[in-house]
Formats: structure tokens, sequence, C-alpha cells
């Protein structure tokens, strides 16, 4: 596997060898105790339902819970000063596997007699189906894999301050303050939950920041496809064929999820593997007020209160709050939705109270970054967001909030079979279907409220709920696949499993090659090997304290600048500074006030005047700037407008001089 190598350009990459394969098999292995075993403790502690899911969910659930734990890990590690090495994880994992072996060992029978009819069902009464999953969940590790084999650092700008963050937790041994040495940043507000996993994948698997997030990034975009296996189960009580194509269609079928990998858009789809999850374990909890108790407040109603699902469901909700603030808001739009069909007359100040309680300690988990958050850059543009009135909002938030064409995000002939299902789905009066319809429903009204007159529009962007449409798609039209299975199965019994299996094997045939093509390096990554090379020199021949000017343009209408070739990573490479901070730069504290302006005029004034005017060159020799660099990619990524920095143009200039130059790749000396 190419990932865990960077070559030369044209160099042959060298033959497998015995300690390349055995690293492989080690941060294969590393995927048990970092992403399976905290969770499992958790759902065996937590959950006295474990028994009821099949394997792919419980699976499923133990990774989401696993993926919230570590958040809150570095959240109170930070408030007890306890710092997050190599050996502290260790300890705490070990802890987790022994409680864990303490858990399965009181319920052994429940365990033992819950595999042995798990195995019975894959060898005899669902042979077929549980072939299918095997092979589709095996096809998924290959296809994420191959399709990053020769990349050597992640993709897009996203990934630079993913990659920073990561390795300021490394360093820092839990969350910080300062971004000191790669930026002069002096706060963390953003979402870190994804970041967290990641660091402790890097520091148990010995990697580095980068090819962690890489390596994590597509675990995650395998986790993203089967954790589907939590709603879809419950969507079409307890057809597995409902889970085994919503996984082809949302891993094989569909460009989404398999394409975030190419905008390194990595904390979202963190966030969407645990989004299934948690409103699986809400779904579950709201259907905990069907029993006889007492109706009375007091005592003996709190006891009968199913307060480790309660818990449960806390952790599992802070986790996604710390993991992306906008998938969370994608968690909060199915509670009416899911209100409204698991209420009852009987238990429904029941079910609201369990709802409530979980929602309260879930905050007072959250609580603690809430404090930190409060008040800051972050908290104040969420306030402004829910507070604009449509009538304010400027032209650029319409263009960038607008839906745009429906084909970038499914395919056409999958979003005319979408509505065909749901109105099949209301038509045979399937309460589920219409849930997730309805639910994504709330949410499309929570990105566009202006639609009924209320202000907020483009707090959750259309783009971020539009490129997890995947999602619900998978759901409702797995379930409907599932409907078809069952009546072929009425029809031809003896046949019809074959046939699914068959089905689902042409399927994989026919589109496995059209998601690696999905990955496109050469549009979306940022840096190359030449420009890894001249990380080497810049490292080799200038102090740290060296201050390098690189391509950037402005994104976002205007409000931030952004890198657009591989300069953007000499930060995390060469521990230099550069012209373009890590992208939350606008949401955090800056060295001094007025920081984001400091940092926007410099590109204003190279757009207005270019790189060779002798005033532009003054100015970058006042703030420090020694360098220029112009990577590979010459300064169009995501970029195709007229400013971008042209050597041949600059020497000629008399400006600039010649440092080093190899390939694409020039660095050039401000005289």
């Amino acid at each position: 596997m190419k990932i865990l190598y960077v070559g030369k350009d044209n160099e042959k990459k060298p033959p497998m060898d015995y300690s390349l394969l055995v690293k492989l098999i080690e941060l294969g292995a590393l995927i048990v105790p970092v992403f399976l075993m905290p969770g499992l403790a958790l759902v065996h502690g937590l959950s006295p339902k474990w028994k009821q899911f099949p394997i792919e969910v419980y699976l499923s659930i133990a990774i989401g819970a696993s993926l919230a734990f570590y958040p809150l890990l570095f959240l109170f590690s930070r408030l007890v000063g306890l710092p997050l090495r190599t050996s502290t994880l260790g300890v705490t994992l070990i802890l987790l596997g022994v409680w864990l072996f303490y858990s399965v060992l009181k319920e052994r029978r429940e365990v033992y007699e819950y595999f042995r009819v798990e195995l019975e069902h894959a060898l005899h009464r669902q042979s077929a189906v549980s072939v299918g999953l095997l092979i589709v969940f095996a096809a998924l590790w290959f296809v994420r894999f191959w399709a990053i084999r020769s990349l050597p650092l992640p993709m897009w700008g996203d990934s630079v301050h993913h990659t920073l963050i990561v390795q300021l937790l490394i360093e820092n041994g839990g969350l910080f303050e300062s971004w000191e040495p790669y930026a002069e940043l002096q706060s963390l507000t953003y979402h870190f939950g994804f970041h967290a996993a990641v660091a402790v994948y890097a520091l148990l698997g010995g990697l580095s920041a980068a090819k962690a997030t890489l390596v994590v990034g597509q675990i995650l975009n395998v986790f993203a496809v089967t954790s589907l296996s939590a709603l879809s189960w419950k969507i079409s009580k307890g057809n597995r064929w409902a889970t085994l194509f919503s996984w082809v269609l949302a891993g094989f079928v569909f460009f989404m999820p398999m394409y975030y990998t190419n905008w390194g858009r990595y904390t979202q789809l963190c966030g969407q593997v645990l989004l299934p999850i948690v409103v699986l374990l809400l779904w579950e909890l709201m259907e905990k007020g069907y029993y006889e108790g007492s109706k009375k407040w007091g005592v003996k109603w709190v006891r009968e209160r199913p307060w480790r699902e309660i818990l449960l469901v806390a952790v599992v909700t802070s986790g996604l709050a710390l993991i992306h603030y906008r998938v969370f808001l994608f968690m909060l739009g199915c509670i009416p939705a899911l209100l409204v069909l698991t209420y009852s007359r009987q238990h429904g100040r029941e079910q609201f109270t369990d709802l409530v309680l979980g929602g309260v300690i879930g905050f007072l988990f959250y609580l603690p970054w809430f404090t930190k958050v409060y008040g800051g850059k972050l908290y104040q543009g969420f306030v402004r967001g829910i507070t604009t009135s449509p009538s304010a909002l400027s032209d650029y938030a319409w263009e960038y909030n607008a839906i745009g064409n429906l084909g970038t995000y499914l395919p056409v002939p999958v979003w005319v079979l979408l509505v065909v299902s749901i109105v099949w789905g209301i038509w045979r009066q399937d309460k589920r279907i219409f849930f997730v319809a309805a639910w994504w429903g709330v949410v499309l009204l929570m990105a566009n409220p202006d639609w009924i007159g209320l202000p907020g529009a483009g707090l959750l962007s259309n783009f971020a709920v539009f490129i997890a449409i995947y999602l619900p798609a998978a759901l409702i039209l797995g379930t409907v696949l599932a409907w078809l299975m069952e009546t072929i199965q009425a029809q031809i019994r003896s046949i019809a499993q074959i046939l699914g299996l068959g089905a689902v094997v042409v399927t994989l045939l026919l589109t496995w090659r059209s998601r690696i093509q999905d990955i496109q390096p050469d549009l979306h990554a940022m840096a190359t090997g030449q420009d890894l090379r001249a990380m080497e020199w810049i490292q080799a021949n200038t102090p740290q304290q060296t201050r390098i000017l690189v391509n950037s343009f402005f994104a976002y209408g205007g409000s931030t600048v952004v890198g657009s070739d591989g300069g953007w990573w000499i930060p995390f490479l060469t521990k230099r500074k550069i012209s373009v901070p890590p992208m939350p730069y606008t949401a955090e504290e800056g060295p001094f006030p007025n920081y984001v302006e400091y940092v926007n005029s410099l590109r204003r004034m190279i757009e207005e005047k270019g790189y060779v005017h002798p005033d532009v060159v003054a100015e970058l020799k006042a703030r420090g700037y020694e360098y220029a660099y112009i990577g590979e990619k010459q300064g169009r990524v995501n970029y195709d407008g007229p400013v971008v920095m042209k050597p041949k143009l600059m020497l000629a200039s008399g400006l600039y001089e010649l440092a080093y130059h190899k390939g694409r790749v020039w660095v050039l000396r401000i005289k």
C-alpha cells in the first residue's frame, strides 16, 4: 500500500516488504481497540437492549459510542489536568477492556446465546444476506483505501487545519489554546471530536498527524456506510436486506460520501457516522416509555426511569455536538418527527421526561466546552446567524446557500426513485418511511427558514444538507428494495435470496471503479511530491522564524483568505509561518485585535496592485516576509482568477531572486 510511502515523481515504488506488511496489519488491528472497544464497554454497561440488535447494528452502535467517547475524554482530561500521551491512552483503553471483560463475564450466558443465534442465522436462515454483507464490507475497505494509495497528504484546504489540530493535540497532550509554532492563533473553539479520534489513532499507531488524518478519514468513510445499519434495521422492522441494500447504495451507487475525501470534509463525515446511532438510541429511549409503572411523581417514579439508556443518549449526543456543530443540528431535526412517531397518550409524560433528561445530562457533559465557546467569535457568528432577517442577507449569503444542481449530490435517476419511494411509503401508510422523509424535511427547513419568513438562513447551509442526502436516500431506497425482496420471496422463495445476492454482486462489479475514480488528486490535492521535496529544502536552508508568502485567494464572499497550492502545508511540514493562516482564523482569537483584517488586507493589496508592485513588496518586507513560495499546482487549486504568483515575471521585476527551483516548484527570495 503506497499510502505509507512517499516516493519521488516517476520513481518506482519499492517492493512490498515484511515490515510494511506488518505495519499495515498493525494499523488494521488497531481499529478494534480504538474504534470498537470503548463503545462496546459503554453499550454493555449502559444498554440492556444490546441483545436485540443484529451483529451489524450492535457493532455500529459500538463504533458510534467510541467516536463520542474520545472528545469527552479530551474535554474532561483537560479539566482535571491529565495529559493524554501514548501511555495514558493505553491505560485508558486497558481499563475499558477490563470493564468490557467484566460486563461480558457477568452476562456470559446472554453473550454466548447471542453469538450462537447470530451464527445460526448467518449459516442457515439468513445465509445469503450475511454473505452479501461480508462481501460489501470487504469491498468498502478495498475501494476506500485503494483510492488513496498514492496520496502523500490528505486533500483540499480543510485537511490543512484538520492536520494541524491533530498535531497540536498530540504535542500538547490534549486540548490547547495556542497554535504555535504553526500559526499565530490563540484559541480553539472549533469542534475537535474528529481530531481527538485521529490523535488517539496516531499516538497508538505511530503515525504522523497527516497520515493518521488520511487513514482515519477513510476508516470513517467505511463507517459512514455501515452505520446506516442502525436505522435501516429499525425502519425496515428488522429486515436485514434493507441494511444490505443501504450499504450498496451509499457505498457504491452514490458518489457521496466517497467524494468527501476530495474535500477533506472529515469532521462532517465523522458526525454522520454517529448520526444514525444517535437517532436510533433516541428512538429506543422514546419507546422505553411503553411500560406499566407509577403515574405519580416521587421516588418510585424516579427509580423507574431508564437511567442507563438516558446516560447513553447523553454521552452520544454530547459527543456528536463536539464532533460537528451542524450535524448536531441534523440530529435535532429528527426530534419533532420522532415525537409524532412514538408518542403515547398513556406514557407521553414519561417519554418527554426521558428525552429531556437525556438532553439535560448531555448538556452538562458539553457544558465545559460551552462555557469556553460562549461569547467567542463562533458564538457571536451563531447569534448573528439566527437573528439576521431574510431581507438583511447579502447577495453572497443567498448565493452561498443556493441549493444548486441536484444532480451534483445524487444521480438524477436516484432522485426520481427517491420521490417515488416516499410516495409509495406514504401510500402504504408506513410511518417509518414518513419519519425519515419528515426528519429530512425539517432539516431542509432549518437550512431555509426564510421559506416560512424566519431568520437564520445559511446557518445550516444547503450544501451541508445535500451532501448528506445520501443518508436518508439510502435508508428509504434500501427499505423499499427490501419490500420488493419480500414480494419476490413470497413468489419464488427458493431462488429469491440467490437473485438478491446476485444483484448485489453485479452492482458492485458495475460501480466499484466509478467510486475509485471519484477521488481526484489532480483537482483537489494541494501538495505533491515536488512540494514535499521543496519543504525539505526550506527546513535545511531557512531559520524557523522565516516567514513565507504563499499563493492564496478570497473565499466565502471575501471574508476568508485560503491557500491555493502546496504552500499552505508549509507550517505543518516545516514549522515556518506563512501569509495564510489555517482556515478557522476568522473564528479564533488572533495575536492582536483586528488580526482578521490584518491578514485579509495583504491579499486585498495584492489583488489591487499585483505581486511585483513596489508597495506590495515593501509591505511584505514590513511584515517580515523573506520568501515567496509557488507550489507545483501554481496557485490554481480551486482558483481560476488572474492574481497568482508568476515566478518568471517576479524574477524579471528585479524585486525577487531565485532561491530554489525544481520542476514546477519555486522559492523566491524577496530582495
